[in-house]
């Protein structure tokens, strides 16, 4: 605790917004760490990344498959000499089923399954009529070991492993039955053996024991605010505290599916310094931090933290001064590993940190000693003065500093004790 004794240039007055500056004092602001390329990444494009039954964490990249053990990389790269290695470099969805095994699907459209006791890769074409490069974005092991595929243009698939030969469903204009849209962007599977389906056109349900043509359709309807927040839906998650519950995050806010209602409830994304997709969400990571509840959510515009508790919001961002920001603020996908590690797929490499290092208004390090006065809010401020010189002075964890104008700029200069100690024995005389 600081302590600031009274004196003539000193007022016992400790405040929090003074003048023009707008200060957010309770922000939660969190130092991340990075991989990369520099570290062993294969390539610092990470569409998805999952953790296996072992430990290992995987990552799909668009230069190979890469395995993390926690301090080195191993990467499955294609080799035209083996038929068992990876069928090609450019990965972009991954699963793990019940036995172990890795599924990998491909930008080109091919399915990898990849054996851990063998240290073998099978691979499926997955064609299409509609695209030569049949993208895979989604892959779901369901109850039954059936294999789903969700593609980038041409719908959804189930493979048969041992035949190798595939079902197809796509959208028909003309069939009010069919699937809704051809990009699959997410399938989460309920304890009924609902298949959800999220599309760029709505929300599908689709249960394979029932009927094997029907797809029940949601949309979003302006007029019902029990419907979808958008149609387009960019990740679907189960919630692990209620059995019917699903988190859906769409490019206009976050939709909560009640699975037996059929009901949806909202809830906004506050964008008060409109980003370009600040309002979009992706998908979602729960978790209970000192009796409350709280949700992770990846966007295009920086990492989501929503306090449900207490209904509030914090967004993370990318600052290229801030080694200990972001990576980027293209959010791909995110996990919380089993220690409690939240880990964030970017285009630009790999970000995550521990919950157990978080504390409110901890500081980030700068390495110049100016601050412009726009970045107060990286500063784990914990007093505020003003002396009768004008000079304006802040406490913080990472030292002392103090106002100063220099060319019309208003900065924040980091001082020594020396400079403190001189106020305080010219006062004494």
């Amino acid at each position: 605790m600081i302590s600031f004794y009274r004196t003539k240039y000193f007022n016992l007055l400790l405040i929090f917004v003074f003048i023009n500056l707008q200060l957010i004092v309770n922000a939660q602001s969190i130092s991340f760490n990075r991989l990369s390329t520099n570290n062993g990444l294969s390539n610092n494009y990470v569409s998805n990344l999952i953790q296996d039954r072992l430990g290992f964490l995987w990552f799909a990249t668009d230069d190979g498959l890469n395995r993390f053990d926690g301090y080195d990389f191993k990467v499955f790269r294609n080799n035209p000499s083996d038929k068992f290695s990876i069928s090609d470099n450019s990965t972009f969805a991954i699963t793990e089923d019940d036995s172990g095994r890795i599924w990998i699907g491909t930008k080109i459209g091919y399915l990898n399954c990849y054996d851990p006791i063998l240290d073998k890769f099978t691979y499926w074409k997955i064609e299409s009529e509609i695209t030569k490069d049949n993208s895979i974005t989604n892959i779901h092991i369901d109850k039954k070991f059936n294999v789903w595929i969700g593609t980038y243009r041409s719908g959804l698939y189930k493979l048969d492993t041992k035949t190798g030969k595939t079902l197809n469903w796509t959208h028909k204009k003309d069939d009010p039955k069919s699937l809704s849209n051809n990009y699959i962007s997410s399938i989460v599977e309920d304890d009924f053996g609902n298949l959800w389906i999220g599309t760029f056109n709505g929300l599908n349900q689709f249960n394979p024991n029932n009927s094997n043509t029907h797809f029940v359709k949601y949309f979003f309807d302006k007029n019902n605010p029990n419907s979808l927040s958008d149609n387009i839906i960019w990740g679907i998650a189960e919630s692990k505290s209620d059995k019917n519950k699903m988190w859906l995050g769409t490019a206009n806010g976050l939709s909560i599916l009640n699975t037996e209602t059929k009901n949806f409830s909202r809830i906004n994304i506050p964008n008060p310094d409109n980003l370009q997709f600040g309002n979009g969400t992706g998908t979602v990571v729960e978790e209970i931090v000192d009796g409350e509840s709280a949700i992770w959510i990846n966007s295009y515009a920086g990492m989501l933290r929503y306090n449900v508790t207490r209904n509030r919001f914090d967004r993370f961002l990318s600052d290229k001064d801030n080694p200990n920001s972001l990576t980027s603020n293209q959010v791909n996908n995110i996990i919380k590993d089993r220690s409690g590690v939240l880990w964030i797929a970017t285009d630009n490499g790999l970000s995550y940190f521990s919950q157990k290092s978080i504390k409110f208004n901890n500081s980030l390090l700068f390495s110049d000693r100016s601050v412009d006065l726009n970045k107060l809010d990286k500063l784990n401020i914990k007093a505020v003065t003003k002396s009768s010189d004008g000079i304006l002075w802040i406490g913080t964890d990472n030292g002392l500093y103090f106002s100063n104008n220099v060319n019309g700029k208003l900065l924040l200069e980091k001082t020594f004790c020396i400079i403190f100690r001189k106020y305080l024995e010219s006062d004494s005389r």
